[in-house]
């Protein structure tokens, strides 16, 4: 630790006064400064877990004291047991299970096992091994990142090579996450990955990894396929493509609506998207089941929610680092709506649109908003 003991139960007695300690609790260090990794700005987290099974608040009280942000947190035993618990039970019933866990409780998890004990009256329940967390771990960081690997390379594969470059970093982080983890080096925060890699000592697989962080000076192909080498490297398979591997999937509630010679695409019974010719002869080329084609459209289709890529008969559900899986999204609005009304068969606006959104409308009587040069189009009720 970068702070000593000492210095840790002085800073600990000044704020006592302004929390509502529970008696007879157990109080630990923990977060960064407990890791090891802290600087001389780092906030310093305790936690006191009270004995008994009461329901103690999550929100932590923040104070400040000798110059420190100080966050103070609460939990009762049996509350810690039961977050351990969930945990615990979801790797008995396997690595599917284990994948599903939420970051947050994971995070929650990991502080309290590599926490500095301070004070400990017996408050603290039982709790697993660090060697069992770290397996799991393990496994957690290893799916993410065989996702985000995944995305990578399907992307390559229809050319978007530079959004490809960014998830395959992704996938490097998280790799590295999985691997330091299997040494023990379990804290969650990506930001002390670098001295978590450190720690891990010299070898071929870090010594790579740097090179890879730094950007490497690889064009973008050339760097997707070193970070799927390097995954390998870190024991995360299934990231390697086969011929026919990554595949084009439907997306429930997608349906194509066709209004003349103009090609909408319904999404969610809700969103309908205008494509232009360009687009509409790409969408058309559709097959689902089959590989995508070299077309960066594609790419947009699947961002839109329009459609989804899948490794073989499984879909691909990429997420960056500590953060919830990619959702759909929808072009930006932009400053410049001229309204027209509702229908617009032969507005000249469409003719050359490529891409519009519209929530569905619910009646004749609503406007149509034109949104700019990706050409969304949205409703608002007429007053």
């Amino acid at each position: 630790m970068i702070l000593g003991e000492d210095y840790l139960r002085e800073l600990l007695a000044r704020v006592l006064p302004d929390i509502d300690a529970p008696p007879g609790s157990a109080v630990l260090l923990e977060g960064s400064i407990a890791e090891g990794f802290g600087n001389s700005s780092s906030d310093v987290d305790f936690l006191f877990v009270a004995p008994g099974s009461g329901d103690l608040p999550t929100m932590p009280s923040v104070l400040f004291a000798d110059g420190r942000r100080v966050e103070v947190r609460t939990r009762s035993a049996r509350q810690v047991a039961d977050q351990f618990a969930v945990v615990t039970a979801a790797a008995a019933r396997g690595t599917a299970r284990v994948v599903r866990l939420p970051e947050d409780l994971l995070n929650r998890c990991q502080r309290l096992l590599h926490g500095f004990v301070l004070e400990d009256p017996g408050a603290l329940p039982e709790l697993p091994s660090k060697r069992e967390f770290a397996a799991i771990m393990t496994a957690w960081w290893a799916h993410r990142a065989r996702q985000a690997m995944r995305y990578a390379l399907a992307l390559s594969e229809v050319d978007a090579v530079e959004d490809a470059a960014v998830w395959a970093h992704a996938a490097l982080v998280q790799g590295a996450k999985s691997w330091v983890a299997a040494l023990g080096e379990t804290y969650l925060e990506p930001k002390w990955l670098s001295l978590q890699v450190d720690r891990a000592g010299a070898s071929e697989p870090a010594t790579r990894y740097r090179e890879l962080e730094s950007g490497a000076g690889l064009p973008a192909r050339a760097y997707v396929a070193a970070c799927g080498r390097l995954l390998a490297d870190f024991g995360i398979g299934g990231c390697v493509p086969k011929p026919g591997r990554i595949t084009l999937a439907r997306v429930p509630g997608v349906t194509t609506w066709p209004v003349g010679d103009r090609v909408h695409v319904v999404r969610d019974r809700r969103d309908v998207f205008v494509l232009g010719d360009e687009v509409a002869r790409t969408w058309r080329s559709v097959v689902f089941g089959r590989a995508p084609g070299r077309d960066a459209a594609i790419a947009r289709f699947v961002r839109l929610g329009l459609v989804r890529f899948s490794w073989g008969r499984a879909p691909i559900t990429p997420s960056m680092p500590l953060a919830a899986a990619s959702g759909p999204v929808a072009p930006p609005p932009s400053p410049a709506r001229p309204v027209c009304g509702f229908p617009v068969p032969r507005c000249p606006m469409w003719t050359p649109s490529t891409w519009s959104r519209c929530p569905r409308p619910g009646s004749a009587r609503r406007r149509w908003r034109w949104s700019g040069p990706t050409s969304w189009w949205r409703t608002r009720a007429r007053t």
